[in-house]
């Protein structure tokens, strides 16, 4: 009898080493995905200067979007944005389509204002009063996809994820995407030294100019 219970008590701490050794096998991908955070936030945050609005808000610090991605609940998310765009992707245009796809579009409108605002101190203009639109008022209109800003915003995204290297180009192509659709600079309320003749303005006090000098920081 004993000899029994102690066979049966064999097995079942066998059992249990081998249901243990099978959760320690199965977490060990997403323990090394979540060691992977702090680079591809790296990657993103140094290297292309873009923050992440993901989950509802913006992850404004390099330390939030580390926890973010630290905490994530969808494993299948984050190996998409972290190893699969951030981390595989060196271009920041190429990274940030990436991301987009990985979020449902959810980062789309904070990246390409990033790229035109922040990257190439470019402002729109607003065609229906010929003002100059403020970032935060941008991405708002973007993520909502109302105002008479909202036919261009899928052009915009090309502009800015295609050209965020090169400002000038990306003013050019941002300009092109009014089509007519802005008056020209005589009408237009803001400084024609620098304006675009369709619509978009570099920033006061701050003209685009090639490497060395650029407002796009490189």
């Amino acid at each position: 009898m004993k000899s029994r219970s102690l066979f049966v008590l064999s097995g079942a701490t066998v059992a249990l080493l081998l249901v243990g050794l099978f959760v320690v096998m199965q977490s060990r991908p997403a323990v090394a995905e979540k060691d992977q955070c702090s680079d591809a936030v790296t990657n993103l945050y140094s290297k292309c200067g873009l923050v992440l609005s993901a989950g509802g808000g913006d992850l404004s610090s390099f330390k939030d979007a580390v926890q973010f991605c630290r905490n994530e609940s969808d494993v299948d998310t984050r190996n998409c944005w972290v190893v699969d765009c951030a981390l595989k992707i060196p271009d920041c245009g190429a990274m940030a389509n990436c991301i987009d796809g990985c979020f449902g579009d959810e980062t789309r409108c904070g990246f390409t204002m990033q790229f035109i605002y922040e990257t190439c101190s470019i402002h729109l203009i607003d065609p229906d009063n010929h003002n100059t639109v403020t970032q935060e008022t941008a991405t708002a209109a973007c993520v909502a996809g109302t105002g008479s800003l909202a036919p261009l915003f899928e052009c915009f995204t090309a502009c800015a994820y295609n050209d965020y290297q090169h400002c000038p180009d990306m003013l050019n192509c941002i300009n092109d995407c009014y089509a007519g659709k802005v008056p020209d600079d005589d009408v237009v309320t803001t400084d024609d030294d620098q304006t675009g003749d369709n619509g978009a303005s570099a920033a006061e006090g701050q003209k685009l100019k090639d490497v060395g000098g650029s407002a796009c920081g490189m």
